[in-house]
């Protein structure tokens, strides 16, 4: 089949395709773990700011309770941020070698 694009592969770079995409379904695996986590502690600290706004919990040990509950959250988020950027750097690596080759 002809097209008006002839793109060259080297084997290094199938390889490198396939390494980014196993490590991006790796990271949605993980990604899908830890929004229920997100969820659960993220709940549970908006729960306990709610008694506290209602007067069911005192609001000293609502706010340190609710500030530890969101510990969890906070730093689940702060890894999903920097995995994401770190394959979507990969990602324009790739995109740049591609044009390279294909300019050339």
């Amino acid at each position: 089949m002809l097209t008006l694009v002839q793109i060259r592969r080297s084997p290094e770079s199938s390889g490198q395709v396939a390494f980014l995409v196993a490590d991006y379904l790796a990271f949605d695996r993980r990604l899908r773990a830890r929004r229920q986590y997100v969820k659960a502690f993220g709940g549970m600290a908006l729960l306990v700011l709610l008694g506290a706004m209602f007067r069911r919990v005192p609001i000293g040990e609502a706010w340190l309770v609710a500030s530890l509950l969101s510990l969890v959250p906070l730093t689940l988020l702060t890894s999903e941020t920097v995995q994401r950027r770190r394959l979507a750097a990969r990602l324009n690596t790739m995109r740049l070698a591609a044009r390279m080759i294909r300019k050339s």
